[in-house]
C-alpha cells in the first residue's frame, strides 16, 4: 500500500510567554508593523496585533528562549536562548532566515535587549560572571565598546534613539549606569533606588529616560546626559515591573499591584493621568508583569497567569479592554467535543477553544499541577479532568464552568468516560465505577501491580488495564478473562475499537489484540521510536501518536500503515485528539497546538 505524508496544517493556536511571579515578562511591540514578539519554549512568536489569532514563529533555537526584541524598523528580531546563543533573523519573510547566529555569545541568561535606531547595533544584558552586558554589530558580531563597572545581574537596558547614542542599564545593584559612545564607555553610576531596577526606557525623542523598580519608584532622567530630574515614590502599591512610552511626554507602567497607570511629564515632574484595573477582585495570577504601548491611546499588557489584556482609550475613566488566554507550558491532555477543543497543561490551566480562541472556564479549576487526563462523556456535554495531584473536576461545557470537584485519599492513576454518565476511575488496587458522580461499583485488581492505563469498550462491558511492566488485564464486566503480555515496558495507551484492543508502550511498540479471544493480531507494530502517548480511533482508521514527533495512520481492516505524519512539532508530541469532522489536533514541546487536515478519504469539512 502506498504510504504518503498527506497532511497540511490548517490552524495553529499560539502559546503565551513564560512568566515568573514578581518578575518582568519579556514582550515587545513593533508600532510600525503592529506586531508583538515574545518567547515560548524554544520558539519565538510574532503575533499580529490587529488580528491576534494570526501569528508566525521562528524555530531556529534548540533551547528555551529567554528574550526577543524587534529592531526599530521592524525588519529584524534579536533573540537569545538559555545556552547563550544569540540569533538575529528576518522578521518579515515567512521563512525568518537568520542574518547572524552567535554561539554561546552572551555572558549569562539574557534579560533585556536594546537596538540602536540605525538598526546596526544590539545591546544584551543579564546574568554573568565577569561581564553582564555586550554590544555588538549585527553584520559581523564584533563587540562595540566595553560595558563595564557592573557587579550584579542587569535587568534592563536601553539606547537613546537620536544621535549621539547613549546607553543606560540597571538591575540588581539598585544602580543606574550611564555609557557614552559608540564605542561605549562607562561615564557614571547613580544609586537612587533601594531595590531592583526592573525596567529603563528612553523617550522617543531622547529628551528623557525613566526607571521603574521594586521599591515602587519612578525616576525621571535627562536623556542627553543622564542627570536626575525628578523622583516619584510609592507610584504603585507594589513593585513596578515594566514601563513604556506612549509618546514624547506620556508613558505607562505595570505593577505587581495588578494595575496599569498612565503618566505625563510636565515641567520635569511626573503626574498620574489614569489608573487601569483589569479585574474587580484581582488575585496573585493577575499581577501585571509587562506592558507595551501600541499607539498613544492603546496598550497591551500581560498578567502572571498568562492573560493578555488589550486596553483602548486608556486616558479615559471608561477605558475598554478585552482579554486573550493562552497556555504557558506543554499541553498535556486534550479532547474535542462537537463544538469545542478542550486542553489542559502542565501548570493545571484548562482552556475551552472555539474558532481558535481560548477561554478559561468559570469556577475553581486546578492549580499548579499537571493535567494528566481529560475525558468526555457521550453527549459531549461534560469533561472530566484528572490532575497529577489526583483530584477530579467536572467541567460543564454548556455553561463553561467547573461544577463539581472530588478529592481522593488513594492515588488516582487514570480515568475513562463511558456512555452518558459513567466514569471509570483507576486506583492502585481497584477500578471505581461512578454513575452521575456517585460510586456504584468497585472492581478489585489482582495479579497486576502498578496499573497506569485504562480503557473500556463503548458499552462499558469490556475493560482493559495496563501496568508499568507490560501486562494487560481484560475484564468482561467484573471478571478477568485474559492477561496479556505486551512487552516489558510501560503500557502508556489503551483503546478499544469494535473489533480490537490497541495497546502502545513507552518504547514506541504497539500491539493489536482480539480482546475476546485474548490473542495478538500482529507481530507488534514498531514504527515509533519513542513513547506512544495516545491511540485514537475513527471508523476503521487508527492513529498512533508518539513522542518521536510522528502521527501514524493505520487501517484496521488490513492492519497496515496508510500514512506517516512526521515532524509535526519542533521535537516531541505530548497530546492529541480527534474531532468528528476528520481532523487531528496535536500539542508538542514547542507549546503550540496544531490542527491537521489529512488523508483524502476521511470525512472532512
Amino acid at each position: 500500500m502506498e504510504q504518503k505524508q498527506n497532511f497540511e496544517i490548517i490552524q495553529m493556536m499560539a502559546p503565551g510567554p513564560k512568566t515568573v511571579r514578581g518578575q518582568t515578562a519579556n514582550i515587545h511591540v513593533c508600532k510600525k508593523n503592529k506586531k508583538l514578539v515574545y518567547c515560548s519554549s524554544n520558539i519565538v512568536i510574532i503575533r499580529n496585533l490587529e488580528n491576534f489569532q494570526e501569528f508566525q514563529y521562528y524555530q531556529g533555537h534548540r533551547f528555551p528562549v529567554t528574550c526577543a526584541k524587534f529592531s526599530p524598523n521592524g525588519n529584524w528580531v534579536c533573540s537569545v536562548d538559555e545556552k547563550l546563543n544569540v540569533h538575529v533573523w528576518d522578521a518579515i519573510g515567512e521563512n525568518h532566515m537568520p542574518k547572524i547566529q552567535l554561539e554561546q555569545f552572551a555572558t549569562g541568561i539574557v534579560k533585556d535587549i536594546a537596538w540602536t535606531s540605525d538598526n546596526q547595533r544590539v545591546a544584551i544584558v543579564g546574568e554573568g560572571k565577569e561581564f553582564f552586558a555586550k554590544v555588538f554589530l549585527i553584520d559581523t558580531g564584533s563587540k562595540v565598546g566595553d560595558i563595564g563597572m557592573i557587579g550584579k545581574t542587569l535587568n534592563t537596558v536601553d539606547i537613546r534613539g537620536p544621535r549621539p547614542f547613549r546607553l543606560a542599564c540597571a538591575g540588581e545593584e539598585f544602580t543606574t549606569n550611564w555609557y557614552e559612545g559608540p564605542p561605549y564607555k562607562w561615564k557614571k553610576t547613580d544609586k537612587y533606588n533601594t531595590s531592583f531596577v526592573n525596567c529603563l526606557r528612553f523617550s522617543p525623542d531622547g529628551l528623557y529616560f525613566i526607571t521603574v523598580s521594586s521599591d515602587k519608584k519612578i525616576i525621571l532622567f535627562d536623556g542627553k546626559d543622564g542627570t536626575k530630574l525628578s523622583e516619584l515614590q510609592n507610584a504603585h502599591n507594589g513593585g513596578i515591573l515594566q514601563c513604556d512610552w506612549l509618546n514624547e511626554n506620556e508613558f505607562v507602567t505595570s505593577s505587581a499591584d495588578k494595575t496599569i497607570k498612565v503618566w505625563e511629564i510636565s515641567d520635569n515632574n511626573i503626574q498620574e493621568k489614569n489608573t487601569l484595573n483589569v479585574k474587580e477582585k484581582p488575585q496573585i495570577l493577575d499581577q501585571l508583569l509587562a506592558v507595551q504601548s501600541i499607539d498613544k491611546d492603546q496598550l497591551i499588557s500581560l498578567s502572571f497567569g498568562g492573560t493578555f489584556y488589550f486596553n483602548k482609550d486608556i486616558k479615559n475613566e471608561n477605558f475598554s479592554y478585552k482579554s486573550v488566554e493562552a497556555h504557558q507550558n506543554i499541553v498535556s491532555a486534550m479532547v474535542h467535543s462537537q463544538d469545542y477543543l478542550i486542553t489542559g497543561d502542565l501548570n493545571g490551566k484548562i482552556l475551552i477553544w472555539e474558532n481558535g480562541v481560548g477561554q478559561i472556564p468559570n469556577g475553581s479549576g486546578h492549580q499548579d499541577t499537571k493535567i494528566t487526563k481529560l475525558a468526555l462523556n457521550e453527549s459531549q456535554s461534560i469533561v472530566y479532568s484528572l490532575s497529577q495531584k489526583g483530584d477530579i473536576k467536572i467541567l460543564d461545557l454548556k455553561n463553561k464552568e467547573f461544577s463539581k470537584s472530588y478529592s481522593f485519599e488513594k492515588k488516582v492513576n487514570n480515568i475513562f468516560a463511558v456512555g452518558e454518565n459513567y466514569l471509570y476511575i483507576l486506583l492502585d488496587k481497584s477500578i471505581e465505577i461512578w454513575r452521575d458522580f456517585e460510586s456504584v461499583n468497585s472492581i478489585q485488581l489482582q495479579q497486576i501491580d502498578d496499573p497506569i492505563s485504562l480503557a473500556a469498550s463503548k458499552d462499558g462491558q469490556y475493560i482493559a488495564v495496563g501496568n508499568s511492566r507490560g501486562k494487560i488485564q481484560i475484564f468482561d464486566e467484573e471478571k478477568v478473562i485474559h492477561q496479556l503480555n505486551h512487552m516489558d515496558f510501560q503500557i502508556t495507551s489503551l483503546q478499544f475499537s469494535q473489533k480490537f484492543l490497541y495497546s502502545g508502550d513507552s518504547s514506541g511498540k504497539m500491539n493489536v489484540w482480539d480482546f475476546k479471544e485474548g490473542k495478538s493480531m500482529t507481530q507488534r507494530w514498531s514504527m515509533h521510536s519513542n513513547r506512544v502517548e495516545q491511540i485514537l480511533i475513527q471508523d476503521q482508521y487508527i492513529f498512533s501518536v508518539s513522542q518521536d514527533n510522528r502521527v501514524i495512520l493505520w487501517d484496521e481492516n488490513s492492519l497496515e500503515k496508510i500514512s506517516d505524519i512526521k515532524n509535526v512539532h519542533t521535537n516531541q508530541i505530548f497530546s492529541a485528539c480527534l474531532s468528528s469532522d476528520g481532523h487531528i489536533f496535536t500539542a508538542g514541546n514547542d507549546w503550540l497546538i496544531k490542527k491537521l487536515k489529512y488523508v483524502k478519504n476521511l470525512n472532512q469539512k
